[in-house]
């Protein structure tokens, strides 16, 4: 099992920046926004599936998880026959050199950041999203089901729910930038994840276990898990809507810059730059994720706190973060 996450691991390792990096080569700069907003929704309606879908499979086949493999392997195999319709782009440093350094950033690229600060507050700022993002997920699985003591079909659903709202937000997000990096995109939706954030934890101590209790006997069967009956499942659900909105805005306008600024022969290593720096940042949520499991069942503290922390990593963000606006060329990259 721990071979083939590594394997799957290898794959999204190259899959990610060859996704990334190839839309500057096809499209002009003036396109990047609404074709990262469409990208960006298209990968999110995907994991809204795959999220939404996790609690029922789990549910409906309690001992035969395996049999879910199959509708795995159908959609690799998909996924791998349409990758021969991509056409091909031109290399941009035939001649460069495999060295050791290009495990991780090289010199070039170093070079790069130190000199553009602009560049690199975008990388590490994208690198927080994806921190925040690492402890999201698996937080609001322990609220639903450790919190509202509510079933693994529905707290799936919640988490489907930040699926269509960051859907949504990308695909704002790219309208709205109209031709440029749009950075007041990135200050609203750092507000509204503050705001949203700070709810859900305020929905921690106001969340009582009787509620979701009854919830869960009352789920007849799978369908009826679509329906929320409490108040709190409807406002979290709502609330994971608009926290997912809100990153959409956030991550779009960040994804621009870093294909957009820049030079040619630099666009490809600055795209596995983001993809390194963004998994470290979701390695690092992990390990947090894990200190504060501990920490505060220690103290016997309710685990949706933690939403009050990753709002406290946004709100620097939120303050001090605004750059101005940079308008995009019509020539392609």
């Amino acid at each position: 099992m721990l071979i083939v996450l590594g394997l799957l691991s290898t794959q999204s390792a190259i899959f990610g920046p060859a996704k990334y990096g190839i839309l500057p080569e096809m499209l002009r700069d003036d396109d990047l926004p609404q074709a990262n907003g469409i990208i960006q929704m298209t990968t999110f309606i995907a994991i809204i599936f795959g999220m939404a879908s996790a609690g029922f499979v789990k549910q409906a086949f309690p001992d035969q998880l395996w049999k879910t493999s199959y509708f795995c392997i159908g959609i690799a195999v998909i996924g791998t026959i349409a990758s021969f319709w991509v056409r091909r782009t031109p290399v941009a440093h035939p001649g460069l050199p495999f060295s050791r350094s290009t495990v991780g950033i090289d010199a070039e690229t170093r070079g790069m950041l130190r000199n553009d600060r602009r560049l690199l507050s975008v990388l590490l700022i994208s690198s927080v999203f994806w921190f925040v993002g690492g402890i999201v997920q698996p937080l609001v699985n322990i609220f639903g089901i450790g919190q509202l003591h509510i079933s693994e079909s529905r707290t799936s659903l919640m988490a489907a729910c930040m699926g269509v709202g960051i859907s949504l937000g990308c695909v704002v997000a790219g309208r709205a930038s109209r031709k440029r990096v749009n950075f007041k995109l990135v200050t609203i939706g750092a507000w509204g994840l503050v705001v949203c954030l700070a709810a859900m934890a305020g929905f921690g101590w106001w969340a009582t276990p009787e509620a979701g209790e009854t919830l869960q006997q009352n789920d007849a069967s799978l369908w009826a898990s679509f329906i929320p009956l409490s108040t709190t499942e409807w406002l979290a659900r709502g609330v994971l809507t608009l926290l997912g909105f809100f990153a959409g805005l956030f991550v779009v306008p960040l994804q621009v810059e870093l294909q957009t600024r820049p030079p040619k022969s630099l666009k490809g290593r600055m795209i596995g730059a983001m993809n390194l720096i963004n998994w470290i940042g979701i390695v690092l949520s992990a390990l947090f994720f894990g200190i504060f499991t501990k920490a505060l069942s220690a103290i016997n503290w309710p685990m949706s706190n933690v939403f009050l922390f990753l709002a406290a990593v946004i709100l620097p963000i939120a303050i001090l973060y605004h750059p101005k606006d940079e308008v995009l060329s019509h020539n392609r990259a």
